[in-house]
């Protein structure tokens, strides 16, 4: 796709990212200044307007809950249950259980998490991030109902490789409509 960048470790794989990230980084600002000069500013509607203003309250609502739970505690928990719901051996009441611990966590423990600078805002829109990856994660494993790429994706209740049903890729879209919709892509 044109213009579609990615940044960081996923840009780079390999080595050390962090600078590679940097450079990358520069590169791409310097490629969208070039592409986008004597462009006019576009004009937001009230939609766009609102949409950045509740963008903005929730990225910095953390800040108004200083001292609440931390962000790091969090991270770990997700981190454990992702060991030992999804993990490598994969198998649907995990999943399922997995999926909806994540959308607990994103109920309940998220509004509660708390920062005093920013340095711990960033932990708090990470964990976010990690839960929405987790689930996102979990729900695609449950849909494809074959063991592929092992052990990477080991289905328990589906051992066996599937090419007819599923020689490709579970697609996910991130809130649509407030919903994470799942699709599937056939590869050739």
């Amino acid at each position: 796709i044109k213009n579609l960048f990615a940044a960081g470790s996923t840009a780079c794989a390999t080595g050390s990212s962090g600078s590679k990230a940097v450079v990358w980084g520069y590169m791409i600002g310097e490629h969208v200044r070039k592409l986008t000069a004597g462009m006019e500013s576009p004009v937001f509607g009230p939609d766009q307007v609102q949409q950045v203003a509740g963008e903005r309250k929730r990225v910095f609502a953390p800040m108004d809950n200083k001292g609440k739970m931390d962000a790091l505690e969090l991270e770990h928990y997700i981190r454990v249950t992702n060991d030992n719901y999804i993990g490598i051996r994969k198998i649907a009441p995990r999943l399922k259980r997995a999926a909806e611990i994540m959308q607990m966590a994103r109920e309940k423990a998220v509004p509660a998490l708390g920062a005093s600078n920013y340095h711990e805002l960033m932990r708090c829109l990470e964990v976010q991030d990690i839960i929405d990856l987790s689930e996102m994660h979990a729900m695609s494993a449950l849909a494809r109902t074959e063991s592929r790429m092992l052990p990477s994706h080991y289905r328990l209740d589906y051992p066996q490789v599937d090419d007819e049903n599923w020689a490709g890729l579970i697609v996910t879209i991130q809130k649509v409509d407030g919903e994470t919709k799942y699709s599937r892509e056939k590869v050739e």
